[in-house]
């Protein structure tokens, strides 16, 4: 059981990183630069991925991580206030069955895996949608 919602939450954090795009070079740079723990090439790469429009709700979460960890506070609250919506993300509709996942059937739990990450999916590419309008 607790094998299965560890794979379970593993794939749930994959899919809030969201969807790839291919053309996101900056936005890439600057998550390799924030994973090295080198602050100011991931806030100049984001800040460009921000300029550029690209992945904007990301871009702006990561910016204020890359602040946050430089100790610039002000910085880091105001990009993570541009991203994507908290309370939105908490409370997507399908938590609930995220939180039924421990009482699916041995013999349906990656159906139902598949099944949640897809509305998973789905739900927070639409927070995203609706934080960069």
């Amino acid at each position: 059981m607790k094998k299965r919602l560890v794979i379970f939450f593993l794939a749930a954090a994959m899919v809030l990183g969201g969807c790839e795009n291919k053309n996101s070079k900056l936005y890439k740079k600057g998550i390799e630069a924030l994973e090295q723990k080198d602050y100011v090439t991931s806030i100049a790469m984001l800040e460009g991925a921000v300029k550029a429009g690209d992945r904007l709700a990301e871009s702006y979460r990561s910016l204020g991580i890359a602040y946050l960890k430089s100790q610039e506070y002000d910085k880091a609250k105001e990009a993570l206030a541009n991203g994507a919506d908290i309370e939105m993300l908490v409370n997507l509709p399908v938590r609930e069955r995220i939180g039924r996942y421990k009482y699916v059937p041995e013999d349906k739990v990656w159906d139902e895996f598949e099944s949640i990450k897809a509305l998973l999916d789905s739900e927070i590419k639409d927070v995203l949608e609706r934080s960069e309008d």
